[in-house]
């Protein structure tokens, strides 16, 4: 994956657990995905349009249909401040 840039950082509150999640946008280099078959039971592509189509209930955090909407008001911030060793 690269990292094309950073779309916000995120945070909320599960079972008196303080989340913070750092959400970049990427592009995949090449390959497939993989996965564990015992532990999922599909893995594929969608676009946000569709990602924001699914049900709640087939949806992990309603956070990220917040994130897909930052992302597509404000875009990116450059990874320039960010030292990649």
């Amino acid at each position: 994956m690269n990292l094309d840039g950073l779309v916000g950082i995120y945070q909320s509150l599960e079972h008196d657990i303080n989340l913070i999640k750092i959400m970049f946008k990427a592009t995949r280099k090449s390959g497939s995905f993989e996965f564990n078959e015992n532990e999922i039971l599909d893995v594929k592509w969608i676009t946000f349009d569709d990602f924001l189509l699914l049900p709640s209930n087939m949806v992990r955090e309603e956070q990220f249909k917040t994130i897909i909407e930052d992302y597509r008001k404000r875009g990116t911030v450059s990874l320039d401040f960010i030292n990649f060793n």
